[in-house]
């Protein structure tokens, strides 16, 4: 019964780290999608003086 709480406990463990990494993944494309429109209003206003 020992392995089986163990392996229970790494299994929760696991899903709990890939959830915090979900999250980070998230929030980096977030970032990255507010990034990508600020390169493409700077895309059109240099396009724009030219």
């Amino acid at each position: 019964m020992g392995g089986n709480e163990n392996g229970a406990q790494q299994s929760l463990k696991t899903a709990a780290a890939l959830a915090r990494l979900d999250e980070r993944l998230k929030g980096l494309e977030t970032s990255l999608t507010t990034a990508h429109g600020r390169i493409d209003k700077v895309q059109d206003l240099v396009r724009e003086g030219i």
